[in-house]
């Protein structure tokens, strides 16, 4: 993926989240690194394998092996390995579930 200062090479599976800002992307790895990237969320939604990420709001992207702990506390949410907490839409909850539920 392009990033301001070259091109980083990641592992589809080192991937845990990806956020979106507008036009930006901002991906979160399983080693506790992050790379902001201008190419908005949708483009890596198409490109990922649907098998293994979810878009559990307009601006979250999981990968749902990653997935540590789903919260329904206030909204609904899941916790993921790296310990953050990224929101589901209302609209995106009973896909997600049933998403999760087939994993198991």
């Amino acid at each position: 993926m392009p990033i301001k200062d070259g091109v980083v090479y990641l592992s589809v599976s080192d991937i845990i989240r990806i956020d979106s800002d507008g036009s930006y992307s901002t991906f979160y790895t399983s080693d506790s690194k992050k790379y902001l990237v201008s190419k908005n969320i949708g483009e890596y939604e198409e490109i990922l394998p649907g098998g293994e990420f979810f878009r559990t709001h307009k601006s979250h992207l999981i990968n749902i092996k990653k997935v540590k702990k789903y919260i329904r506390t206030d909204g609904y949410f899941v916790e993921m390995e790296d310990g953050s907490i990224v929101e589901i839409s209302r609209r995106k909850k009973d896909e997600f579930l049933q998403v999760m539920n087939t994993l198991n």
